[in-house]
């Protein structure tokens, strides 16, 4: 073999049992019954408004080094993050597949008439279509429909834009590439922090 011709780990002239194995005989049925979606969540939180009000606190405590003022600022920074933190609704949104998402596309454009071709389409009926499918794609909370998202898009554009961004998500990537699945949870019991 040419030098070449070589994997560039080398050539495996290994002799262990581990690689030597079988492969091992699965129940394809049973694991298809298992199988379910993937399910991507996001938190939104409904007191955006709250986030320049913990700004400013941040501020004025930073500037309060010393002050008798800062113990008050820091107890209503802690209100208004508590606030905030509170307003937070997870929104969980399952994975369609492809085929259904053309189905579901073509329907919009003959029941609805939206016109969403890259040469016809219009921006305006590009976000109704995916406010349409995201509300059908949200699963929790229950009772997501197409105006209440267009209601959200009209408090908060980039909170609808989250959303969108996690259907993506949910729609095109594989359960297994995502980071959650191989984290390491029991850093948090040991003490030690995030990554």
């Amino acid at each position: 073999m040419d030098q070449n011709d070589e994997p560039l780990g080398g050539i495996d002239t290994s002799t262990s049992s581990e690689w030597e194995q079988p492969p091992q005989d699965v129940d394809l049925d049973a694991w298809l019954g298992g199988a379910r979606p993937v399910r991507r969540s996001i938190t939104l939180y409904a007191r955006g408004d709250l986030i320049g009000r913990l700004e400013q606190l941040v501020t004025l405590i930073e500037q309060s080094e010393g002050s008798a003022e800062r113990a008050e600022l820091e107890a209503e920074a802690e209100q208004v993050q508590a606030a905030f933190l509170a307003s937070g609704q997870v929104f969980t949104i399952e994975a369609r597949s492809s085929e259904w998402v053309d189905a579901y596309r073509a329907d919009c454009v003959k029941r609805l008439g939206l016109k969403l071709g890259p040469k016809t389409g219009t921006m305006k009926d590009q976000t109704e279509y995916f406010l349409r499918m995201l509300a059908e794609q949200i699963v929790v909370p229950s009772g997501m429909t197409y105006e209440r998202l267009k209601r959200l898009a009209e408090i908060s554009e980039p909170d609808v834009k989250r959303l969108i961004q996690v259907l993506a998500a949910a729609n095109t990537e594989a359960a297994a590439g995502m980071s959650v699945v191989t984290r390491d949870f029991s850093q948090g019991r040991s003490g030690a922090g995030p990554r």
